[in-house]
């Protein structure tokens, strides 16, 4: 299964907030599913 999530440049986030939500993600995704690849990138557009 593939992942991609997308966050929008102009939203706010704390420092380190990217790598701390895609660690946490992907610890979970793959409690649920074996075989899963978790993309999170910063874009123009989110939604």
């Amino acid at each position: 299964m593939r992942i991609e999530l997308v966050i929008s440049r102009t939203k706010q986030l704390p420092e380190g907030a990217v790598p701390a939500l895609e660690k946490e993600l992907i610890t979970r995704l793959q409690n649920q599913y074996e075989n899963c690849n978790l993309t999170i990138r910063r874009g123009s557009q989110d939604g």
